[in-house]
């Protein structure tokens, strides 16, 4: 779920919003940032191109658009 909003987590369920969903198991991705360390390395013998969340995370079609634009324009 994007742009929700957890009021709670019990051993049962989650309040988001204003909806509780039942669950055994809960897994919250939040605060993200690019992780790209090779980049550097790699441009000392290689073209690089950085795409994807090793630019700058986002959703997957974006990041599915950019490789197809990237890869077209080799």
């Amino acid at each position: 779920m994007t742009n929700a909003t957890v009021k709670e987590i019990t051993d049962t369920a989650v309040l988001v919003n204003d909806t509780e969903i039942a669950c055994d198991t809960v897994v919250i991705a939040a605060g993200y940032k690019p992780v790209n360390e090779l980049e550097a390395k790699l441009k000392e013998k290689f073209e690089v191109h950085v795409i994807g969340d090793a630019k700058q995370p986002r959703r997957i079609l974006d990041a599915v658009e950019e490789a197809y634009v990237t890869v077209n324009s080799l």
